[in-house]
């Protein structure tokens, strides 16, 4: 039987530097305070509070005792409602996990947090960890290989504003596929990449702000336009763009399949390698290109783990290819999706505590001396980077140290490290 792809997870995420540290002084920026210490810690504890009284108050007056997990979805979904309600508002910050009920759990952002409960979070830990606010974005974003709306998460940094667009791409269902998930549509692989490159370069999306202004923009233009919304609320009307990689990095998270042998080792430059490489570098000649690295090379996933299991890398995109996971008959099994979202969080963390790096490598390599600022700025991100790299007290995944080792990241991170006096400087797994 061949292989059958019923859904694919994309996400496209990008990091912009902020022209300067400290825009606190930008002419009367909504969100100008966020590179100011103090005034961060503030407003993140205000927001905080904010969070954990909605939370408690609405499921103290909607959901009486004694609770019935049975009915939780529907709670949630009550929920989301008036939650999505209460954040119309353009304005206002979030946290940058969901608001959730009280017994959500994000394991993403608790273990990124020192493996510590997310309420227990102060403000100074936050601007400590450089956790960012969630801005939210007032707009709906659609396109036509997308069978439902694309969703943005906007996040705003000390030293910068990072941007993730999620795409899920599915067939379009006929009537009774939810009742019989078995005979759902479905893509082959041919079909997959296809409406995949459609998504990375070759189609248009449709960018409709709440005021009815619309835009049809492809990938690269559309993340120009959500960068110039968040900026002109943090730094002003005329601010002008800060430092962008404008190739994305990636996540492709094959969530559902069937057919094939998809749970064997990969054979080497056979359709389903060359698929992940696809995925992983977008190169238009994916099929043709000769030379693939080894799919074990390329596997990030360390022994011993189930055979057929791929965490596929290129520099700038990952590749989660999980036949163990896949859900093709229980559609509530989230594993998939729970990891495609973490590891989402975690290049844009790596991404952003790089760039503030960065900044102090940067101004080194020209010869000068960052200024003290710069410097406080950098030191968080330098001491978070040397966790990260080594799997310990955060989040633990080997990602994060292959993205530190890309294009020579790692020696700048030691080197500004050692500028910083961090010891080691040296980065240890």
């Amino acid at each position: 039987m061949a292989l059958r792809v019923q859904e694919l997870r994309l996400s496209f995420l990008w990091f912009e530097t902020l022209p300067k540290p400290a825009p606190e002084a930008a002419p009367n920026p909504l969100f100008g305070f966020i590179g100011n210490r103090a005034a961060f810690e503030t407003e993140f504890e205000k927001i905080k509070s904010a969070t954990l009284d909605f939370q408690k108050t609405w499921w103290a007056q909607n959901v009486p005792p004694p609770y019935n997990p049975a009915k939780f979805p529907t709670y949630q979904k009550q929920f989301d409602a008036a939650l999505e309600e209460t954040l119309s508002n353009p304005t206002q910050l979030t946290l940058p996990w969901p608001w959730r009920s009280p017994r959500y759990k994000h394991n993403f952002w608790e273990n990124y947090n020192e493996n510590k409960s997310l309420d227990s979070m102060r403000g100074a830990d936050a601007w400590r960890l450089r956790v960012p606010l969630r801005v939210t974005i007032p707009a709906t974003i659609r396109a036509v290989f997308a069978q439902s709306a694309i969703f943005v998460d906007a996040f705003l940094y000390p030293h910068g504003i990072g941007i993730a667009l999620h795409c899920r791409l599915r067939p379009k269902q006929k009537m009774g596929d939810e009742a019989a998930p078995n005979q759902a549509m479905s893509f082959s692989l041919q079909q997959l990449m296809a409406r995949a490159f459609e998504a990375r370069a070759n189609d248009a999306y449709t960018l409709e702000w709440k005021n009815g202004a619309t835009e049809t923009l492809k990938l690269n233009p559309l993340s120009t336009q959500l960068f110039q919304y968040v900026r002109k609320l943090t730094l002003g009307a005329n601010a002008i763009p800060g430092g962008r990689e404008f190739k994305p990095c990636t996540i492709a998270t094959v969530i559902r399949a069937s057919g094939g042998d998809e749970a064997s080792a990969l054979e080497p430059e056979g359709e389903i390698h060359r698929a992940l490489y696809g995925l992983a570098t977008w190169r238009e000649t994916w099929e043709s290109d000769a030379g693939l690295e080894n799919p074990e090379e390329a596997n990030l996933l360390q022994k011993p783990h189930p055979e057929g299991n791929y965490l596929y890398r290129a520099p700038r995109g990952r590749v989660v290819w999980f036949p163990t996971h896949f859900s093709v008959k229980n559609k509530r099994n989230h594993k998939l999706g729970c990891y495609h979202r973490n590891l989402t969080l975690l290049t844009m963390q790596t991404e952003a505590l790089l760039q503030a790096v960065k900044l102090v490598g940067d101004t080194l390599d020209a010869g000068q001396t960052p200024s003290a600022a710069l410097n406080d700025l950098a030191y968080p991100a330098a001491t978070l980077l040397g966790r990260l790299y080594g799997g310990k007290g955060t989040y633990k995944s080997i990602s994060a140290k292959a993205h530190i080792e890309t294009d020579d990241m790692r020696a700048m991170v030691e080197r500004v490290r050692g500028h910083l006096n961090i010891k080691p400087a040296e980065l240890f797994a």
